[in-house]
């Protein structure tokens, strides 16, 4: 059982987590609980009741927090695994701008791995399985016959003069 996963700035800000919407008093509780990992070493910390597993890279921290008497191990492979399948599936480090770029596969995945208050998956690999594969990525921009791009050319031209001239 988990109490929540929050991605947080770098000034401790909550970007996305879960639960989705969350009151002040834990917006708070997980500033605080990045406050408290910026001066710990290694990736697990206890907070206020908390066993707070965390990763930071680049400008991101993630934080998985349960009950102090959930596994720590397993909670820390799951992150892992969360982390990883981010990673895979944005195709490069997971950061402030990557986040807000791939916003919506980043969020499938964190519907993939925690409902409600349980882990659901643990194996990056079947979380990418879960997560649908964006079919516009890649795609160069859309062909448009050569007549009709020269109208459209016309259009803005005679658009743009006609419009100075007022």
């Amino acid at each position: 059982m988990v109490q929540g996963l929050a991605i947080l700035g770098e000034s401790g800000n909550r970007l996305m987590g879960s639960p989705l919407s969350v009151p002040d008093e834990i917006k708070a509780l997980e500033a605080s609980m990045f406050k408290k990992t910026k001066e710990a070493e290694g990736n697990i910390v206890l907070f206020d009741e908390h066993l707070v597993i965390f990763k930071i890279v680049e400008d991101l921290c993630i934080l998985l927090y349960a009950p102090i008497s959930e596994n720590e191990i397993a909670l820390s492979e799951a992150l892992d695994a969360f982390y990883s399948a981010v990673v895979k599936t944005i195709k490069g480090p997971l950061s402030q701008k990557s986040l807000s770029k791939h916003y919506d596969e980043v969020f499938l995945h964190l519907d993939a791995f925690i409902y409600k208050t349980v882990i659901l998956s643990d194996s990056s690999s079947e979380m990418c399985e879960k997560v649908p594969k964006r079919t516009f990525e890649s795609l160069e921009a859309i062909q448009i016959p050569s007549k009709f791009s020269n109208v459209l050319k016309k259009a803005h031209k005679s658009f743009a003069t006609s419009w100075l001239k007022k």
